[in-house]
């Protein structure tokens, strides 16, 4: 087990030098830096040979590790200077679509509606005109906290942080390695969409189950068995809108298909209007 485990490691650290490369991915190097922070300082060996490095011509050093760092920073900007500027266009409209809503949100799924109502107000601004060749209607809001909420407002953002948060430090504290992937997973959601696709999603149910203790919080089983024939009763009762939704979206992508192919405009598509609200 050790030695398939061993070169499990070897060989991922290996793939791992190849791919962050050819992908110039800003979100996985800055994980990698901050992951790697965190572990230095959560080290004491590490955090001793920090500590006397610092020690001779302290000032100097720290000079040169914030002037190498604002380097890099700027570096990682100006690689892809355009997705850079199109994904903070698409932040900021989004914290506009939040407003009005702020505490409960506007909905579970209802970014797309709140996110192209708030452009169309956006570029009628007369001082936002010369950023509409940057416009884009994406599914995603690039930062899983800010569609979080958009879609539930900052009581589901709370709730989702009060699971996380805890079980993150508690993985930290007890140096498992696995921590440091889930710190990553929430870093790389500041810039991307990983909670939105189900690997990511099912590697987050797997990081949030590994921790070696947790709060001795002791709750009577009745209410646990209350609360879950709740939840269990609100999904079967959701199902038949799924399944609607479901069916939409499948129709909604054969037509869009057929749109791409005859270069049509998507407004005039027959039948427009009644999908539009599912």
């Amino acid at each position: 087990l050790f030695l398939i485990t061993y070169l499990s490691c070897v060989i991922s650290s290996f793939l791992f030098l190849i791919v962050l490369p050819i992908t110039l991915s800003r979100s996985a190097i800055v994980s990698l830096f901050i992951v790697s922070l965190t572990y230095i300082l959560l080290d004491k060996c590490l955090r001793r040979k920090v500590s006397n490095f610092f020690e001779s011509k302290r000032v100097l050093k720290i000079t040169l590790v914030i002037l190498l760092g604002t380097l890099c920073l700027v570096g990682l900007y100006k690689i892809k200077q355009d997705s850079a500027d199109n994904r903070w266009l698409i932040w900021t409209i989004t914290v506009k679509a939040s407003k009005g809503n702020w505490l409960v949100g506007n909905g579970p799924g209802a970014f797309h509606v709140s996110y192209g109502r708030a452009m169309e107000k956006f570029f009628q601004e007369p001082q936002n005109k010369d950023l509409i060749m940057r416009a884009d209607y994406p599914d995603y809001a690039f930062n899983e906290y800010l569609q979080l909420m958009n879609e539930t407002g900052i009581l589901g953002l709370l709730l989702v942080l009060l699971i996380l948060i805890p079980v993150l430090i508690v993985q930290l504290k007890s140096r498992q390695l696995l921590g440091y992937a889930l710190l990553s997973l929430l870093i790389f959601a500041c810039t991307a969409y990983p909670l939105h696709i189900l690997p990511m999603q099912i590697l987050l149910v797997v990081l949030l189950s590994f921790r070696r203790r947790c709060l001795p919080v002791k709750v009577n089983k009745w209410v646990i068995y209350t609360i879950s024939s709740g939840i269990m009763g609100y999904l079967i009762y959701c199902i038949p809108f799924y399944y609607t939704k479901v069916r939409a979206t499948q129709e909604w992508a054969k037509q869009k298909r057929k749109i791409e192919i005859a270069f049509m405009d998507f407004r005039h598509m027959q039948d427009f209007e009644r999908y539009y609200p599912i």
